[in-house]
């Protein structure tokens, strides 16, 4: 099953507030699945996590997915940038760029 696939599921069975959960929800060690698509360089995973998180979450609830923290104390701006991969890092950014640039309208 894709991550599609599993997205359209719970976007039929789930209540919005349940997807946001889905989206703003930690691991035991408190990452969400957005700073796992950027540690693990899944640069699709990454695009698609963001696709979902802005077709349901405001503004503020975007803002708390980028600036999320793990139980280190890293948000996804630090498991990228532990990456060698720029192109991954300028995917994050972009994604904060949209969503400060939406913010300030």
């Amino acid at each position: 099953m894709t991550l599609q696939n599993v997205w359209q599921c719970a976007k039929e069975k789930l209540t919005t507030e349940e997807l946001n959960r889905l989206l703003l929800g930690t691991d035991k060690c408190g990452m969400t699945a957005w700073h796992l698509a950027g540690k693990r360089v899944k640069i699709q995973t990454l695009q698609k996590v963001w696709q979902c998180a802005k077709a349901i979450l405001i503004t503020e609830e975007l803002n708390k997915l980028l600036l999320s923290t793990d139980n280190q104390g890293n948000n996804a701006w630090h498991s990228v940038e532990n990456s060698i991969y720029s192109k991954t890092l300028q995917i994050v950014w972009q994604c904060a760029k949209e969503t400060l640039e939406k913010a300030l309208e």
